[in-house]
């Protein structure tokens, strides 16, 4: 009889073990986190407005980037073009320039109003005030004498319009920094000639860079101004090919002995090894007579063809022991 029931009750304790174990902690598993993914792919925004394209990069885990703004198109606010190309497999959080159509205006005609006029005129057309300089004019002070740009110009909204307002002095006008168009308004305003010259500057081609007479002088009506504008940066001279002809090594002798207070009579001889080509790198040396009679030297200068030029090297120098002078020219001048 104490069998049995000592059976029941281990029967009944490992039940309830089960039981316990069963009702314990009931909490759901964590679910897995979610994977990024190596790459997404640049969807198509073109066509879209901007706001459009915002929503759609973003919902693709890009990031919107600098936004550009073309007078294109007749709709403003629309995409016309993005820096990744659609379909694209690029990591996330990558980063997508717009270019946007502008809405476009006309710049209105602010010659002769007050500046406080022309600046609520600048707002309306939906530009911005530029810069406002205060300049030396027959004109009542306070009136717009210059503007930059032109009335009637069609410009992006948002641009900036630049003033010359007259300062209640007379004199010429100050137009630099305008652009040619805007200085020739100017200056009829002031009934003054015009006469241009273009020159290389880094200023913006078709930007007024110097005028004569200066600003503030004291001009006759009807006389004429020279006004100096930029014809865009200056073209990179085409280098002249090396060569080992006697005027390109006699130029480079005597600009060396002119550092020396030399005098050049005649150059004897010139030895080149090898002849200078595109691409590799020669040696020269000139073998001269310096100085007047009867004070006559002779001496051997020795040059090496550096980007497209002879560059003088001391003997001391090129004929040391293990430098890569060739045997020819070592031969000759060491």
């Amino acid at each position: 009889m104490k069998k049995i029931q000592m059976y029941a009750a281990a029967v009944g304790v490992a039940a309830g073990a089960l039981t316990l174990s069963a009702c314990g902690d009931s909490t759901p598993p964590p679910p897995p986190s979610p994977t990024v993914p190596a790459t997404v792919n640049v969807p198509e925004v073109v066509g879209l407005t901007l706001s459009e394209a915002t929503v759609l990069l973003t919902a693709s885990g890009l990031v919107l980037g600098e936004i550009a703004v073309a007078a294109e198109g007749t709709t403003p606010g629309v995409v016309i073009g993005q820096s990744l190309g659609s379909g694209a497999a690029v990591p996330p959080g990558s980063v997508v320039d717009l270019v946007v159509t502008a809405e476009m205006s006309t710049v209105p005609v602010l010659l002769s109003k007050t500046q406080l006029e022309a600046e609520k005129a600048i707002v309306a057309a939906g530009y911005v005030v530029g810069s406002v300089r205060q300049v030396a004019s027959s004109a009542p002070e306070g009136q717009v004498v210059a503007q930059s740009p032109h009335a009637g110009e069609k410009l992006p909204k948002g641009s900036s319009v630049d003033l010359r307002v007259a300062n209640g002095t007379e004199g010429l006008i100050d137009v630099v920094g305008l652009s040619q168009r805007g200085a020739e308004a100017a200056l009829a305003e002031q009934n003054l000639k015009v006469r241009v010259e273009e020159r290389p500057a880094l200023d913006p081609r078709g930007t007024v860079i110097e005028q004569t007479p200066k600003a503030g002088a004291t001009v006759k009506v009807g006389s004429t101004v020279t006004l100096f504008v930029s014809s865009g940066p200056e073209p990179a001279p085409t280098p002249v090919a090396l060569k080992c002809d006697g005027a390109q090594i006699t130029a480079a002798v005597q600009a060396e002995l002119k550092k020396e207070d030399k005098v050049l009579d005649k150059v004897n001889r010139v030895k080149c090894d090898p002849v200078p080509s595109k691409g590799e790198p020669g040696w020269a040396a000139a073998e001269v007579i310096t100085g007047t009679d009867p004070a006559f030297l002779e001496e051997t200068l020795i040059f090496q063809a550096k980007n497209n030029k002879w560059v003088y090297q001391p003997q001391s120098k090129a004929c040391a022991l293990g430098s890569s002078i060739p045997d020819s020219i070592r031969n000759f001048a060491c």
